[in-house]
């Protein structure tokens, strides 16, 4: 058996604060229909992890299905596999998905979310609803 492993320390936490900030911003939403790049092509959407975990995530709208923005990730890894759990767990607690519970900084099991398996794309699909910050 094959396993990666997901070293969490200040410099990957950074980066998911990087990710999380930039995506956040509604100006740096992806809008289904409207915005005209995939966020996976570039790189101020993507985590690439020490081991091979590629991360993607953004806020999500789409306008014509849903009244809210969601948050939206993809996690892979490269080869046929597809990741770790708990390291997918751990990883949108780090991007803001809410609800999940933490022990020693990962999360064995996930929150409220909506997950998929992805075969074509070969990834692992986490999505929770955004609650836009009340900036009053």
């Amino acid at each position: 058996m094959n396993v990666r492993p997901l070293v969490i320390d200040d410099a990957l936490k950074a980066e998911c604060a990087r990710l999380r900030i930039f995506a956040e911003d509604p100006k740096n939403w992806y809008v289904i229909g409207e915005t005209k790049f995939v966020p996976g092509d570039r790189p101020e959407y993507v985590i690439r992890t020490t081991f091979g975990f590629r991360v993607v995530f953004t806020i999500t709208h789409a306008l014509e299905h849903r009244p809210e923005p969601i948050r939206h990730m993809t996690i892979s890894v490269s080869g046929k596999n597809y990741p770790n759990p708990m390291v997918v767990f751990t990883l949108a607690h780090y991007l803001g998905f809410t609800g999940a519970s933490v022990v020693n900084d990962v999360v064995p099991e996930p929150g409220p979310w909506a997950m998929a398996i992805d075969d074509g794309e070969h990834c692992i699909i986490v999505q929770q609803p955004y609650e836009i910050p009340d900036v009053h």
